[in-house]
């Protein structure tokens, strides 16, 4: 059998479908996504509604309902189940031929299952159908039936030796008016319901008088653990304040004051740069004013210092006469010149004495000028140099105090973190003086605070063990302590009133036979006659057959076993060292399908496994039964609801390449809730993984 597709409305799911294929299927999906639903799902769809099935209806009010497409019989098959309005939860039952669209008629609503997988569902559910809560064995009749069939190679159902033994003691109980006459068996059993009666009531008040004790010792217990709380509270309380340690909210404002000094550190760095940077300003305009000619003045006084220049070039008073003299003369020596040269020349003379007069003073005139301006452009180059000294110089003073003023302000913000530092240091070190620094302080607080938080924790356990105590009742004294515990007593105290209801019933039962055959009196006068010696006899003979019936069917049981009990030791082994990476040897197997694994010699119970060891041995056991039991031409799928939860990661790489195996035969169904599985597998193409959400 193949299942190809699932479509439910059922429980969470609306609508929803999951695909399946060939092979190993991984179904991947975190908790309360569906997993457990989807398998409840496959259950009734091939076996039909079983009491509890309400606990699935549909979340949202629909009407529960699903489709199953799978290959079987021969055929592709879609099987439908579907709830009318008012009719019962998946009362609706059709399987059609998918390619066709007609029924088949061998499946129906109650055998369906049967018919395709070719076991019941207790069967199959105790063998390939493994959820992780229902892992371990126990005995079933259908189960049993399927295991004598095998053993003695009938190929049809046996007989459970479970109903056989029961069956018996049926025919044992059904005349228990043995060799003994009705009005004394009537008697004996008004006599063990007294008896029963008197044992119920002792123990009863057994009971009354264990819960009086038991109460009174849990107050005394409670009262020792106040006790006990207290000290412990006042011996830490007392262990603080010798310390001086502060309060939770103290402690608090320390720490915050620490992280801020911390991260104030880097402030302080700054300020230490910003220092040194300002000193070395300082320094080198120092350096550089004491070159400039106004070295130690003010800005002001800067301001105020005059250019100290030559003085500026004056016309000379004697060079207008001078000039005007020396023209008079040429003229004068030329005029003579003249007259002695003859008429006209004197005019002649005195133009060139006059012209000699006018280029003299040109001459003198243009000197003049060219010592002014070369005075002019040395007075502008010196009066330019002085004020490009007196700007540099003042650039300089103001560049020198905005240092200054610097330097104080970082001088002032790392002797103020120091004085901090050294402050909150003191405050720590008063209760933590092997304190080192606000690095070790913070370190220091917090185990201040942890100190704290188990005072405060020791107080609350005390104000719960006193709230615990001042529920309890004072109970009875240290002398009424009874010889056996409460839970022992109610257990015996359920099997005397189960046996009590039972001999109430034989009781009543005897009375109404007496009334039916007639006075209690004649019928003991008559008792001898009303049993004769060859009924008696026969009576005996029948119940000595129904014994000996019982040790026959026991036997065969154990042969059956003998026969069965081996290939299963042999086969459960065989997985179990492979899941177990051959940690363990082989198993062993009793009549009540109890398993113990064998290591190195060393036989280890179930109980005395880890719960992934446990888990391992029972689905080895399980997938042992599933080969066996199983038809292996319908190939039953194999459905696991997070049966490797609880395997370590070896393990359950070892349990993959099982299944991988297992799947060349029949259709795997893991379903899982872990990522680990997937990832075993996730090289392999012929592994089909789906990861399922919770809205997918």
């Amino acid at each position: 059998m193949l299942i190809r597709r699932m479509t439910a409305t059922f429980g969470k799911l609306k609508d929803r479908s999951l695909e399946l294929r060939e092979g190993l299927n991984v179904l991947e999906a975190p908790n309360e996504a569906g997993k457990s639903t989807w398998c409840a799902f496959l259950l009734a769809m091939l076996y039909g509604p079983v009491p509890g099935l309400e606990r699935w209806e549909p979340w949202d009010g629909s009407l529960m309902g699903g489709t199953l497409e799978l290959e079987a019989l021969g055929r592709d098959l879609v099987l439908t189940r579907s709830t009318s309005p008012r009719g019962a939860l998946l009362g609706g039952f059709r399987a059609v031929d998918a390619r066709t669209g007609q029924s088949v008629p061998e499946l129906d609503r109650e055998k369906c299952g049967e018919v395709l997988l070719g076991v019941t569902r207790e069967v199959y559910e105790r063998s390939a159908f493994i959820r992780q809560a229902g892992l371990p064995l126990r005995q079933d009749a259908d189960l049993e039936r399927r295991i004598a069939a095998l053993a003695a190679a009938a190929g049809e159902d046996g007989v459970s030796h479970l109903e056989a033994v029961e069956s018996l003691k049926i025919r044992r109980q059904e005349d228990p008016d043995g060799p003994r006459s009705l009005s004394d068996q009537w008697a004996a059993a008004q006599g063990h319901v007294e008896a029963l009666e008197r044992r119920e009531a002792a123990l009863i008040a057994e009971q009354a008088a264990a819960a009086r004790w038991e109460a009174g010792q849990a107050r005394r217990d409670a009262d020792g653990e106040v006790v006990l709380a207290r000290e412990r509270a006042d011996a830490l309380r007392r262990e603080l304040e010798a310390q001086g340690v502060p309060e939770t909210e103290t402690i608090a404002r320390l720490r915050a004051e620490v992280i801020e000094r911390l991260l104030g550190r880097t402030a302080a760095k700054q300020a230490e740069t910003d220092r040194e940077e300002a000193g070395w300003t300082v320094e080198t305009a120092g350096d550089a004013m004491l070159r400039s000619p106004f070295s130690g003045l003010s800005p002001q006084e800067a301001m105020d210092q005059e250019l100290d220049l030559p003085p500026e070039p004056e016309r000379p008073r004697w060079l207008i006469p001078a000039v005007c003299g020396i023209g008079l003369a040429v003229g004068l020596l030329t005029y003579g010149i003249g007259r002695a040269l003859g008429p006209g020349w004197p005019a002649l003379s005195v133009l060139a004495g006059l012209g000699t007069a006018l280029l003299l003073g040109g001459a003198a005139q243009w000197v003049l000028r060219q010592r002014q301006a070369s005075w002019d452009a040395m007075a502008d180059r010196r009066r330019r140099r002085w004020e490009k000294a007196k700007d540099r110089y003042l650039a300089l003073l103001h560049a020198s105090e905005a240092a200054e003023k610097k330097a104080a302000e970082a001088e002032r913000t790392i002797r103020d973190a120091e004085e901090g530092e050294r402050e909150l240091l003191r405050q720590i070190r008063a209760f933590a003086p092997e304190t080192a620094g606000l690095a070790d302080a913070d370190a220091r607080l917090r185990e201040c605070a942890q100190r704290r938080k188990e005072l405060r924790r020791a107080e609350e356990a005390v104000r719960e063990a006193s709230i615990r105590r001042d529920l309890l009742s004072d109970g009875g004294s240290a002398a009424d302590r009874p010889a056996r515990g409460r839970s022992e007593i109610a257990a015996e105290l359920v099997r005397v009133r189960g046996e009590l209801a039972g001999e109430r019933a034989e009781a009543e039962r005897l009375a109404g036979k007496l009334q039916a055959v007639g006075d209690l009196v004649v019928l003991r006068s008559n008792a001898s006659r009303s049993r004769p010696r060859e009924e008696t006899a026969a009576l005996e003979a029948e119940l000595e057959a129904l014994r000996l019936a019982a040790v026959t069917v026991s036997h065969a049981n154990a042969v059956l076993q003998s026969r069965f009990s081996p290939e299963l030791v042999r086969r459960t082994s065989e997985i179990f060292r492979v899941l177990t990476d051959k940690r363990y040897d082989g198993v062993s197997l009793d009549r009540t399908f109890q398993f113990s694994a064998n290591a190195s010699g060393e036989i280890r119970s179930v109980s005395d496994l880890s719960t992934g060891c446990a888990d391992q041995l029972y689905l080895a056991a399980r997938l042992a039964i599933c080969e066996m039991v199983l038809p292996a031409e319908q190939g039953a799928p194999l459905v696991l609801d997070d049966a490797l939860a609880d395997l370590d990661d070896r393990r359950c790489r070892a349990a993959m390449r099982f299944l991988k195996e297992a799947a060349k035969e029949r259709q795997v169904l893991l379903f899982t809730c872990h990522s680990r599985e997937a990832a075993c597998v996730s090289r392999d193409k012929r592994v089909h993984i789906q990861r399922l959400t919770d809205k997918s």
